[in-house]
């Protein structure tokens, strides 16, 4: 009976280890790309061998890590062209409001890959995507500006509303933007375990001018000053 009980025992084990490389098997799927053929092909190996699990696993975590740094660099650079062409081009408003919209897509798709909501390969793609149409877009020639001062971003804009926007309008669009840009605010985050300070800077930054217009827009006396400065009537 002993013996019986320690076949069984072992067997267990052995199916419990066919599991674990089946789960292997299925993430390396998604890391199966061209940078880190090598280590694919080294686990792969292994994966028909019960025996190798331990193994496996441990070269699985590696070859997440790295991927895990190839999606930050990448980030990382596709960001730092972003910010080069939101200077380049920050006379001109229809590209520069590409450029945040490039910013703000960007932050999805790493947000989305931090989650695990998003494969390896599919937010490789889509950063990659990112950055060649910033490049594009970069590559463009600024239009000169008018003459005259450049036309200034006004709080309206920044809370996306009209200038005769009601006060309920006003406090509508506040909580709005305020979950659009704000990290602390945007469920998805709760799920990483740091947010990346390219992106804590730029939302600090947009919820500083989002709170000011709000400041403004939502006291009757200083928006009726503030409408005077701007030419609103």
């Amino acid at each position: 009976m002993r013996d019986l009980s320690q076949i069984e025992h072992k067997f267990k084990e052995y199916k419990k280890k066919i599991q674990r490389l089946k789960q292997c098997e299925r993430e390396l799927s998604s890391l199966d790309v061209k940078e880190f053929s090598s280590e694919v092909s080294s686990i792969k190996s292994k994966l028909k061998d019960p025996r190798k699990v331990d193994a496996v696993e441990i070269e699985l975590s590696s070859l997440r890590e790295k991927a895990k740094e190839e999606i930050d660099n990448i980030t990382y650079e596709t960001n730092s062209l972003i910010e080069k062409g939101r200077s380049k081009h920050a006379s001109n408003e229809k590209n520069l409001k590409n450029f945040i919209q490039l910013q703000y897509d960007l932050n999805a798709v790493y947000v989305s890959w931090k989650s695990g909501a998003i494969s390896y390969i599919d937010a490789r793609a889509g950063i990659l995507n990112l950055r060649k149409q910033a490049e594009t877009l970069s590559a463009s020639t600024p239009k000169k500006p008018k003459k005259g001062p450049i036309p200034k971003e006004t709080h309206y804009d920044i809370l996306g509303i009209d200038p005769k926007a009601s006060q309920d309008e006003i406090k509508k669009a506040y909580r709005k933007k305020m979950l659009e840009y704000h990290p602390d605010r945007i469920g998805s985050w709760a799920k990483t375990d740091k947010v990346p300070s390219w992106v804590k800077k730029e939302s600090d930054e947009m919820s500083k001018k989002i709170n000011k217009a709000y400041e403004v827009l939502s006291d009757i006396n200083k928006r009726k000053e503030y409408d005077k400065e701007i030419g609103v009537n």
